[in-house]
């Protein structure tokens, strides 16, 4: 998660806290969030089960911490993130509106 939150958004991993918020202490605007969640969606889905989280649970994911809880709820916890490019970006689907694994 830490690696997907430094490559989207730039910084150190090793200053990058757990518990930094994305918006208030990693200096993140709203159209950032939306593509940071975007690829945490895209680096924790498998070719068998696609990650999705909807709008309504944004504040959910507001942190490192948080973001990989709810993944846990979602029983993704044993999903390994996939190495995701900027060149990805650029293709990347639209956030869905309901948080499911397909």
């Amino acid at each position: 998660m830490k690696k997907i939150v430094v490559e989207q958004l730039g910084g150190d991993e090793n200053e990058v806290a757990p518990s930094a918020r994305f918006v208030n202490d990693l200096g993140t605007d709203s159209l950032n969030l939306v593509e940071l969640i975007m690829f945490i969606e895209e680096g924790f889905s498998t070719p068998t089960q696609k990650v999705t989280i909807p709008d309504e649970d944004e504040s959910k994911v507001a942190t490192i911490q948080n973001a990989t809880g709810y993944l846990k709820d979602l029983s993704i916890s044993g999903a390994a993130p996939v190495n995701i490019s900027n060149d990805q970006s650029k293709n990347h689907p639209q956030v869905s509106k309901k948080a499911s694994i397909r």
